[in-house]
């Protein structure tokens, strides 16, 4: 039955060619503890792009664990109330404009088709709240990630959560899962 959702939802999104065995693990996906949020196809789009930028060369568990900083940075009630919002909020910071996600503030290449579709349909399942890896419970809380090669100043007053792929993911201090 899920997958059947799964399918209608993504005709209705504009996916038409999907390949079968992106469904094979359906079967054990599981909603996560919280209520899913209200999106619109922009918010789509938005999430699409944040996951195929962020983190497209990398695994499904990757995919979902920087979809889900998005979903959760929504939920926060701390950064903007749409999945839009989110991802293209930026400040000013001495005359420069500095981005949440880096992707949003520089030229972008044109995606590839297959990780594009891959992302679309991870951007949709996250929305829904359906998640793939259990090893996804841990970021319940998590509002940070960077790439491991990178080492922000911010990251040393977050708490660490834990590493995903590439990505180094961090939560407020004191927030208890």
């Amino acid at each position: 039955m899920k997958t059947l959702l799964v399918l209608t939802s993504l005709l209705l999104l504009g996916i038409t060619e999907v390949d079968s065995s992106a469904f094979i693990e359906n079967h054990y996906a599981h909603r996560a503890f919280v209520a899913p949020i209200q999106y619109t196809k922009k918010d789509i789009r938005c999430l699409t792009e944040a996951i195929y930028y962020e983190a497209g060369n990398q695994s499904q568990l990757g995919k979902e664990a920087v979809a889900a900083v998005v979903v959760n940075r929504v939920r926060s009630g701390r950064y903007p109330k749409t999945v839009c919002g989110v991802v293209y909020q930026y400040v000013i910071k001495n005359e420069i404009k500095v981005c949440q996600f880096s992707f949003t503030c520089f030229k972008r290449n044109t995606p590839d088709y297959e990780l594009w579709k891959q992302s679309k349909i991870i951007a949709y399942r996250v929305l829904q709240n359906y998640y793939f890896h259990d090893t996804l419970r841990q970021l319940n809380s998590a509002l940070f990630f960077h790439a491991e090669y990178v080492h922000p100043e911010w990251a040393r007053k977050k708490q660490y959560v834990g590493k995903i792929g590439q990505h180094l993911f961090y939560r407020d201090k004191g927030v208890r899962l």
